[in-house]
């Protein structure tokens, strides 16, 4: 039960930011801007003092993130957003996507029907083990015909 309350508290803290996600992001916010202001004051323009202040911080940011939650779902959500933005920005490459999607799906489910129909369920006859096969044998080529 204990397992199964830390996932799901886990799980929940991954879907939302609460207030400690918010605290450190304004702590890593200020320690970015001081690091950029010191670069300033040592000649570095806007720009390229704003870069390295990054680089000096490396991947903090991406680490404290890792350790909210589960980083993959974080990650998936930003995913969704983007993708369902621009399937919106396009309604007939959606719609062709979809119908795409819709009737490949279909015909993989009418093909594993049939074929579960046909190799993998016996036979629906009264005594499957008791059928033949009738073939005419070709004595010219040895074989049977196909």
């Amino acid at each position: 039960m204990r397992v199964l309350r830390e996932w799901l508290h886990r799980l929940w803290g991954a879907l939302r930011r609460n207030a400690t996600d918010r605290q450190l992001e304004g702590e890593l916010r200020f320690h970015l801007e001081m690091a950029e202001e010191e670069l300033r004051g040592k000649g570095y323009s806007r720009s390229e003092a704003a870069r390295l202040a990054r680089v000096r911080l490396g991947g903090v940011p991406q680490a404290m993130r890792d350790q909210r939650g589960w980083p993959w779902l974080d990650d998936l959500r930003v995913d969704l957003r983007i993708g369902v933005r621009g399937l919106a920005r396009r309604p007939g490459f959606t719609a062709t996507a979809v119908l795409t999607l819709s009737i490949g799906i279909g015909a993989t489910a009418a093909v594993a029907t049939v074929m579960n129909g046909l190799l993998f369920q016996p036979l629906p006859v009264p005594d499957p083990e008791e059928l033949v096969m009738v073939a005419q044998f070709d004595e010219h080529t040895a074989e049977f015909p196909h």
